[in-house]
């Protein structure tokens, strides 16, 4: 996907948090914020670790997980989780996908339209948006 279409400048990809398993997704989510924001070439490194084991996170996993897989610190990651901008983000981010009905993750929009998050249906409707000049 990612060599197909987003290198070739014809799709652009936006990801949106939903932190959607109580408290401690959402200091993950915001722990991936303030990543993205302060450490942007690791932030898939932290997201795939912490999203791999979603129903075990714990404070101390995710502080734990964004030290072994970013180049921030422990104190920096703590900071993180209190940010007033990686609280801000997130609620914009929360509001983006309550805005679209958004209540579960993954979920995958192509210019507006909800599509399966399957290869075979992301790669159709990528297709025939681009065919169609939409």
């Amino acid at each position: 996907l990612e060599q197909e279409y987003i290198d070739s400048g014809d799709v652009k990809f936006y990801y949106i948090n939903l932190p959607v398993i109580g408290a401690n997704s959402e200091l993950a989510a915001r722990a991936g914020e303030y990543v993205y924001e302060n450490d942007p070439e690791n932030f898939w490194n932290l997201h795939n670790e912490l999203y791999g084991t979603q129903m075990q996170l714990t404070r101390t996993g995710i502080i734990d997980t964004a030290v072994e897989t970013t180049n921030l610190t422990e104190e920096d990651i703590k900071e993180g989780l209190g940010s007033e901008t990686a609280r801000n983000e997130l609620e914009a981010d929360e509001k983006i996908a309550n805005g679209n009905g958004v209540t579960a993750t993954p979920t995958v929009y192509v210019n507006g339209e909800r599509v399966g998050n399957d290869w075979d249906s992301l790669k159709s409707t990528i297709d025939n948006k681009l065919e169609n000049g939409n």
